[in-house]
């Protein structure tokens, strides 16, 4: 009896080795993944290759071979490649919430900018976008607001227009801000 107890723990202990793969990168753990095998129990240094090969496909295999604690590794890489590729669609895998937020705001955010960079640093803050503006007493981008953010930052589009009209003291800027009670306030200031 004792002997099969034995035999059947060994069996057991042989199976859970094999399901749950060794320690550092075996067979098993990677299931035929160079990357992985090469890289051990370093989920960073698959992290790391992947990027660099700019492979988003294998960015799931982080929490497939290391677990769930390896979550924000997974999220990195996904980000890192959104950041490299300008592929937005891939901030929607990452599951770490702080990251997948970082991801938009980095990525899908500044897509909708186009090439301008002081739009992709603001991200979803238009009114980062404005006050760089104004310190640079730029009205030339102004109407880029309403285009990037939307017909709701008319208001900080219009107040963008307002206090650099009031710092130049040129009177043809109120007559671009499209919110009337901001035209009508620039005029009687400005005008």
């Amino acid at each position: 009896m004792r002997q099969r107890a034995l035999a059947c723990l060994s069996v057991g202990l042989m199976l859970m080795a094999f399901a749950c793969g060794e320690d550092e990168g075996g067979s098993a753990l990677c299931d035929g993944d160079t990357v992985c095998e090469q890289c051990g129990s370093d989920p960073w240094c698959y992290h790391h290759i992947v990027v660099a090969q700019r492979d988003s496909v294998r960015c799931a295999n982080i929490t497939l071979y290391w677990g769930s604690d390896a979550v924000g590794v997974e999220g990195n890489c996904y980000y890192e490649i959104a950041m490299l590729t300008s592929d937005c669609s891939l901030c929607d895998k990452i599951t770490k919430a702080d990251i997948a937020a970082a991801c938009v705001d980095d990525v899908c955010n500044a897509s909708l900018c186009g090439n301008d960079a002081l739009c992709a640093q603001c991200g979803s803050d238009p009114w980062c976008y404005h006050d760089a503006l104004v310190d640079q007493l730029d009205s030339s981008r102004c109407g880029n607001i309403t285009e990037y953010w939307g017909s709701g930052a008319d208001g900080v589009e219009g107040s963008c227009f307002n206090e650099i009209a009031r710092s130049t003291d040129d009177c043809a800027l109120c007559a671009q801000i499209t919110k009337s009670d901001i035209r009508s306030s620039c005029e009687l200031d400005v005008c």
